[in-house]
């Protein structure tokens, strides 16, 4: 585990399957994984990865906190290999799921993730009665 932070996936559903555009590529689209940054030495520091990369609150997190971000999302994606997509892009920080994406995350991609570090946070009106 690394020093100065971890990474959870907070899943927004919102907007997702409520209008149909006609667009092909948004019918394919369930969600959106949100990338969040956790400090290891304070619990209460939770900041959104775009946030970070932004440079809100850097000093907060360590001068590490990047690349531990980037290192914690290199390991989920040995688990979960969606999240390599994350790995391209110059800011890790919202991953577009469909729905086959998502109903794996309800199955054993979350487990998995968990095992690696991972936390997934479904929407609160959801969690009830997942």
């Amino acid at each position: 585990m690394d020093a100065g932070v971890r990474v959870s996936l907070r899943l927004d559903l919102s907007g997702y399957g409520l209008f149909d555009s006609g667009d092909e590529e948004d019918a394919r689209r369930a969600g959106s994984a949100i990338v969040q940054v956790h400090s290891l030495a304070d619990p209460t520091l939770v900041v959104d990865a775009a946030e970070l990369w932004e440079g809100q609150r850097p000093e907060a997190f360590g001068p590490r906190a990047r690349i531990d971000a980037l290192l914690a999302l290199r390991r989920a994606a040995r688990v979960w290999p969606p999240l390599g997509l994350l790995l391209e892009r110059p800011v890790p920080d919202v991953l577009a799921l469909t729905e086959s994406e998502l109903y794996d995350l309800l199955g054993s991609a979350a487990t998995r993730l968990d095992a690696a570090g991972v936390a997934v946070h479904w929407p609160r009106e959801l969690a009830r009665t997942l």
